[in-house]
């Protein structure tokens, strides 16, 4: 399925899809979301209160579950405050960002936002991935947020506040050019792929996170082509 050209003018929040199942009691057990190519989700506000834009915003409840597999999810142009801000106002793809308490694995998912931005655009912060509860899953995913170099506002491959990242492996993050941070977990920033590890894996001899992971430059084709120009960290 193809969805994109969704605006947001200032405070309604544009999202491409979102499965809410975070109060169902389990009445949609399982949940499954596949190849989907999610791309120009945009905002033309100005202000500090504009609204969060969403790829796809993934909910699950307690004793629920849902997949996440092969989508693209690319080209996002977000409000352009006249002041730099800390908040987000761009999360490609976010699992459970009301704190539910379900399962979500993501796999085979290509994200890239971020590319060609410029004046105050760069005022605000950014993330391809946003986990804020639950548990979730992320093997075999690309999280590339190439905004350019920012004074106030960062931009990430991944935010994790609050949940689980468990058994993740063989993800490509990137977060290129000044105030690009490749993850934050718990509240602090992980500059590099082995502080990022450590802080979402257990207590030794627990296996580490991440194994087979790279912090690199995906090398996509264009900020609206997620196939690749030509070698590519991706491939290992």
């Amino acid at each position: 399925m193809t969805i994109r050209n969704v605006n947001s003018t200032q405070s309604s929040i544009p999202y491409g899809i979102f499965l809410d199942n975070s109060t169902l009691g389990g009445t949609l057990a399982a949940c499954e979301i596949s190849n989907n190519s999610i791309f120009n989700i945009t905002s033309t506000s100005t202000s500090t209160t504009s609204a969060i834009l969403y790829g796809m915003r993934i909910d699950v409840g307690s004793g629920t579950s849902a997949t996440v597999f092969n989508n693209e999810v690319y080209n996002f142009t977000p409000p352009a405050p006249a002041s730099a801000q800390t908040a987000q106002y761009v999360r490609a793809i976010a699992v459970n960002v009301g704190g539910s308490g379900g399962v979500v694995t993501l796999a085979h998912n290509g994200v890239s936002i971020g590319s060609g931005l410029s004046g105050n655009q760069l005022k605000v912060t950014t993330t391809c991935l946003y986990l804020s509860g639950g548990m979730a899953t992320l093997r075999n995913n690309i999280f590339a947020n190439l905004t350019p170099s920012q004074t106030t506002s960062k931009h990430y491959a991944l935010v994790i506040p609050a949940g689980t990242a468990s058994g993740s492996s063989r993800n490509l993050y990137y977060a290129p050019n000044t105030n690009g941070v490749m993850a934050s977990a718990s509240g602090a920033d992980c500059a590099t792929l082995p502080i990022f590890a450590a802080a979402i894996s257990g207590v030794p001899p627990v296996d580490g996170a991440e194994s087979g992971s790279a912090n690199a430059n995906p090398q996509f084709t264009s900020a609206t082509s997620l196939t690749f120009t030509g070698a590519t960290p991706a491939a290992l």
